[in-house]
């Protein structure tokens, strides 16, 4: 949907619903890593054997992808991304050397700055 379309969307199918023109079930279907991957592991999704479900990651990314809840299911479809693009191994290692170097110069940053403040701190003297 284009932006303010869904609202839309949700008040016609609300509407068509209380007047009782259409039916409509509420169905769990997504799954959000850090608050559970119930049923969902990348061998299942690989074998065609897990439920159908929309996996969200939302949030701060783990500079080491294995640290992430549920990543093995994110490199699985990273995989399955990768390999439809040319080079794309090649590109799947520069784009993870790229976000680790992304997050380790942000971090040495983030204390150079702490640690300058702190030495020009006049207020604290």
């Amino acid at each position: 949907f284009k932006n303010g379309e869904q609202g839309i969307l949700n008040y016609v199918l609300n509407e068509q619903w209380r007047s009782g023109k259409a039916r409509i079930a509420r169905i769990p279907l997504m799954r959000w890593p850090p608050y559970g991957m119930q049923q969902l592991d990348a061998h299942a999704i690989s074998m065609k054997a897990s439920p159908p479900l929309v996996v969200h990651w939302a949030g701060i990314k783990k500079v080491r992808q294995r640290d992430m809840v549920g990543a093995d299911v994110l490199a699985f479809f990273e995989n399955e991304y990768y390999k439809r693009l040319p080079a794309g191994t090649s590109r799947r290692i520069l784009a993870g050397s790229q976000y680790v170097l992304s997050a380790w110069s942000h971090r040495a940053h983030s204390r150079a700055r702490l640690a300058f403040q702190r030495l020009t701190n006049t207020e604290a003297r």
